[in-house]
């Protein structure tokens, strides 16, 4: 029979949530449809196991439409996911609403569900070094600030990762993360002054009876080039475009000049006749290759002009600049 304890559990734990289905309330018929629509989602998500998909649904759904069913389908929701101390707040909320509309069965299922989690749910506290109780210091356990009467209190908390923080005027904000597991507790110190690093003060401004601090001009120099000079990939570009601008030039000019003297022989230019077809055929490859040797000379020109005019160096420059007092430094780099 002991086997079948968990079983009839689950059972009765499912009885119990849907005996705890919303009921109808006035409000927004638009928003309690949507409320219903994810309260029915999230159950059948809940029915899978899915609980970190059905939680926020159960949330969003107690926000449009709030209602002791559906709070009471969340706390069973996160206790599932593992967030314990977020369903015991639920399940004390769920209580109360229970008890006010006379709802038994649901007094019944979150009374059983407290007692079983007590033990559970994790608790941080933090505690105040006397010599960290300075005037303004504010103490936050993951954002919730913690009043002097909390100091020291067993706050409950989710399992997982905390962050502890305190903050002073004048003092830099001290911080730690606390991992906490199930059941777990555990005390957190926040340290003395002397832990709360001091912020510098803050420098004077110039006014009456303060000294005025006269801030020199900033100068720059430019540094002699230190590096050996490299070569300029632009200037042998330049030269390989003469070089071979003036080669096809060359070379298809002259095919243009065998063309044009076959074509003579063969056709009458100023008639616009050719007696056969290679005349014809020659005529054409004359003016092609004319064509071709004038772009390969204009090539040929322009990498010329680039021998004369690029550098085939280059060298780099480092520009300084010297700043004022409390003033920063500036380095600059280029290659000419």
């Amino acid at each position: 029979m002991t086997h079948l304890r968990p079983v009839a559990a689950s059972l009765s734990l499912a009885l119990a949530l849907a005996l705890a289905a919303p009921t109808a309330r006035a409000g927004d018929p638009r928003e309690q449809q949507l409320a219903q629509a994810l309260f029915d989602e999230a159950r059948q998500l809940m029915e899978a196991k899915r609980y970190a998909d059905a939680c926020p649904k159960l949330a969003e759904s107690q926000r449009l439409d709030p209602g002791g069913g559906t709070l009471l389908n969340l706390a069973v929701c996160h206790e599932k996911e593992g967030k314990v101390a977020s369903a015991q707040a639920e399940f004390n909320d769920a209580l109360s609403l229970a008890i006010r509309d006379g709802r038994k069965e649901r007094q019944d299922l979150a009374r059983e569900r407290l007692a079983a989690l007590d033990a559970k749910v994790p608790r941080v506290s933090v505690v105040v070094a006397p010599e960290a109780d300075v005037e303004g210091i504010e103490v936050k356990l993951d954002g919730l600030v913690l009043r002097r009467a909390a100091w020291g209190v067993a706050t409950p908390v989710d399992p997982g990762l905390h962050h502890v923080e305190a903050t002073a005027p004048g003092v830099r904000a001290w911080r730690v993360d606390v991992p906490v597991e199930l059941a777990e507790r555990k005390s957190v110190r926040v340290p003395a002054f002397t832990g709360l690093a001091p912020l510098p003060p803050p420098a004077p401004l110039p006014g009456a009876g303060t000294p005025t601090v006269s801030i020199a001009p900033p100068t720059f120099t430019v540094e002699s080039p230190t590096e050996k000079p490299r070569m300029n990939p632009l200037f042998y570009v330049t030269i390989g475009v003469a070089v071979v601008g003036g080669v096809v030039a060359a070379v298809t000019g002259e095919l243009a000049l065998s063309a044009s003297s076959t074509a003579k022989d063969g056709c009458n230019f100023d008639r616009h006749y050719c007696k056969d077809q290679a005349s014809i055929d020659a005529a054409s490859r004359a003016r092609t290759m004319a064509w071709v040797s004038t772009g390969a000379l204009v090539a040929g020109v322009i990498g010329g002009v680039g021998i004369l005019v690029i550098p085939a160096t280059r060298s780099s420059v480092r520009v300084g600049f010297a700043p004022g007092p409390g003033g920063g430094a500036l380095d600059l780099r280029g290659s000419f």
